[in-house]
């Protein structure tokens, strides 16, 4: 169409202007249902694939040396401390709490002659004496072996888990040089997200050459920049406002959009050529649309807090689009949840490494990926010397709840417990006393804790005094994803732990061991009654929930794996 043919086409849009809405409408609707084909064909093939993978896919098998030998008639294993680390998602040795099994020969055991029989135990950091294949608790079936002989030691271990010994510290001769984009504050650390990030980034900063692009809807934050001066050798808080873009397809994530700046882009970009960056770290799966910011030669980490599409079909099936009007801000359609996942999977297969807060959410990722070693699980973790047990134990009848309420599966759970628990809970004991502790909710959560026995104190800025003052730590979250820094807190600070099995999924506690794990309404009853009448039983989850803490969830462990996976990155 030519310059002169414009005035025409102008007089006819005028004597015609339905035609015009018309071919519009038209047109913005088959785009649309175009968008709509793509995201259902997009999902119905990742659904299939996913479980064609997960039936093909044989678990990896890792093996470790042993060494078995006589001791008074009876056996003893350990591992060599040369030998390969396996389960690194979990610590730098083979476990404390999983079966393993030794197979190998062992001479004179039937008639004299070699055969392979499986001999079971745990903790092989330590040595340890158990029978001739019996469970590692049974004392019986114990066999006298005769002399010393060297066996396998095997264990089946996801598929996302590489089996490699941890090069030591001392050892590595480069400082990588890391660039993290996060689109949330890290400092002051009040939220789950800011507190770990800044524990890993207090451990990291000597091993590392770090530098900080922060996303913020303020042009300055000098608190913020203050503190993270002292740890990163660079900090941009770098002032955004989302654009919103049209999208005529209808195939971006809610959440993708809001977060997402072309001036962002650009910077990054320009940080990565500018500061010659070793690694991009994206801290939250919002972030992760800059990994196609990345420079050849850049390898990409994406921290996976919150696999953010299986939560959002969680809170759907709960109810929560019906329920909170906050929870349509980000989308709550099955088109919404189509769109979450289409783009989550397109930002997790761009990362050279994944990493999930647990083995849970590694294993539900796997399942979407043709190379699920690139996932790996860094924990949530606490400062064990920060949180510690108070000095005597504590003989109250208080109860404690925790959460940001701006987080609506913790309000959900206050809800719910409010309305349906702690009535029969004070109908047995009227002397009952609940601390509502937590940031955000408003009207609203002045509104649910109007109840008899029930104490808001709102946001606190030091939660440790309030771990030490009660009894019990109550978690009845319904629905979420990844794990609860609270909980690690508490156990840290010898405090019992009441939560659903959604509550405490993705931390390798067990149900009257570390904690209590309660479904309905009279489970919950029952366990906190025996843990309150119980003073053994209290003490017992007080001590091993703490001795949980120090050896899988203190950040300086966790530091050091997170430095482990960088390294790799570098050296593939």
């Amino acid at each position: 169409m030519s310059v002169n043919q414009l005035p025409r086409l102008w007089r006819l849009l005028r004597r015609y202007p339905h035609v015009f809405w018309r071919t519009a409408v038209s047109f913005a609707t088959g785009a649309r249902i175009l968008g709509w084909i793509i995201l259902m064909a997009g999902t119905a093939r990742e659904l299939i694939f996913r479980q064609v993978r997960s039936f093909l896919r044989k678990p990896a098998r890792t093996v470790i040396q042993a060494n078995i030998w006589k001791s008074d008639g009876l056996f003893s294993v350990t591992c060599r401390p040369e030998g390969p680390y396996a389960n690194p998602y979990k610590d730098v040795d083979p476990g404390s709490d999983d079966p393993w099994w030794v197979q190998g020969e062992v001479p004179g055991v039937r008639a004299g002659r070699p055969t392979r029989q499986p001999l079971g135990f745990r903790n092989p950091r330590t040595t340890t004496e158990h029978g001739v294949g019996v469970p590692a608790a049974s004392s019986t079936g114990r066999t006298k072996l005769p002399g010393s002989t060297t066996l396998e030691l095997t264990q089946t271990v996801p598929p996302w888990v590489e089996t490699r010994q941890p090069q030591a510290r001392g050892l590595r001769t480069k400082r990588p040089r890391i660039l993290i984009v996060a689109p949330h504050p890290i400092f002051p650390p009040f939220h789950g997200g800011g507190a770990r990030l800044w524990n890993l980034l207090r451990r990291v900063a000597l091993d590392c050459e770090i530098h900080l692009f922060l996303l913020s809807r303020r042009k300055e934050d000098p608190i913020q920049e203050e503190a993270l001066a002292t740890l990163a050798s660079t900090v941009e808080i770098f002032p955004w406002e989302p654009e919103l873009a049209p999208d005529f397809l209808g195939l971006e994530a809610p959440a993708a959009r809001w977060y997402s700046s072309s001036p962002a882009r650009r910077r990054i970009s320009e940080i990565l050529k500018e500061r010659s960056i070793d690694i991009l770290q994206l801290e939250y799966t919002e972030a992760g649309q800059y990994a196609f910011c990345a420079l050849p030669g850049v390898k990409v980490g994406l921290a996976e807090y919150v696999v953010t599409f299986r939560e959002r079909a969680r809170r759907r099936a709960a109810g929560f689009h019906r329920r909170f009007r906050h929870d349509r801000w980000f989308g709550s359609s099955r088109l919404d949840w189509m769109r979450q996942l289409r783009y989550e999977l397109s930002v997790i297969r761009r990362a050279d490494a994944v990493q999930t807060v647990s083995d849970e959410d590694a294993r539900f990722l796997a399942g979407f990926l043709a190379h699920p070693e690139r996932i790996r699980v860094v924990p949530n973790g606490v400062d064990p010397d920060e949180y510690r047990p108070p000095p005597r134990p504590v003989t109250n009848k208080r109860l404690l709840f925790v959460g940001n309420f701006d987080h609506l599966p913790n309000f959900d759970g206050l809800e719910w417990l409010l309305s349906e628990i702690w009535p029969k809970l004070l109908g047995q004991d009227p002397e009952l006393f609940l601390t509502v502790a937590g940031s955000g909710g408003g009207p609203d959560l002045a509104r649910i804790c109007r109840v008899r026995g029930v104490d808001l104190v709102g946001e606190v800025n030091d939660l440790r005094p309030l771990y030490r003052e009660h009894q019990i730590l109550l978690a009845p979250i319904r629905v979420g994803s990844g794990t609860r820094i609270k909980i690690l807190e508490a156990l840290a600070s010898g405090l019992p732990v009441v939560s659903t099995p959604v509550g405490a999924e993705g931390l390798e506690c067990r149900d009257g061991v570390e904690i209590c794990i309660a479904r309905e309404t009279a489970d919950w009853c029952a366990a906190i009654q025996k843990l309150l009448r119980n003073s053994s039983f209290h003490q017992s989850l007080a001590v091993r929930g703490r001795q949980l803490i120090l050896e899988q969830y203190d950040w300086d462990r966790i530091a050091e794996r997170l430095l482990e996976i960088w390294h790799d990155m570098l050296e593939r």
